[in-house]
């Protein structure tokens, strides 16, 4: 089953608490100020799917948080273009990678990222 929206942008819900009335199917179908879970975020965002917390449970501080998230993950695309901004081609996500990822394929992203941090190769 695919939870994702169709829409090719990040957006926050409230992830509901088994002990919340809207836990369950239907539960992201919920208006937001029903109750008092907290927010988490979804979608794709430059051909990846995000998908975690925003460690808030109001709306106004989600949106802020949103906001800052894609700032980062903008400026992340940036710097690995070479420093560049991101032509417009690049900010229309093509595809969404899997959910599954092995934790090899995690290891391995980590060790390329220290290694970029560090200015190696």
């Amino acid at each position: 089953m695919d939870t994702v929206k169709n829409d090719s942008q990040l957006y926050p819900y409230r992830r509901h608490l088994k002990t919340c009335e809207f836990f369950g199917p239907g539960g992201r179908e919920a208006r937001a100020d029903k109750c008092k879970c907290p927010f988490h975020v979804d979608g794709p965002h430059h051909g990846l799917r995000v998908r975690e917390s925003l460690r808030t449970r109001s709306r106004q501080i989600a949106e802020r948080r949103l906001t800052e998230l894609m700032r980062k993950l903008d400026a992340n695309v940036a710097s690995q273009q070479g420093g560049e901004a991101a032509p417009e081609s690049a900010l229309t996500p093509t595809r969404v990678a899997s959910p599954q990822r092995t934790l090899a394929d995690a290891a391995l992203l980590r060790l390329q990222d220290l290694q970029n941090r560090r200015g190696g190769s």
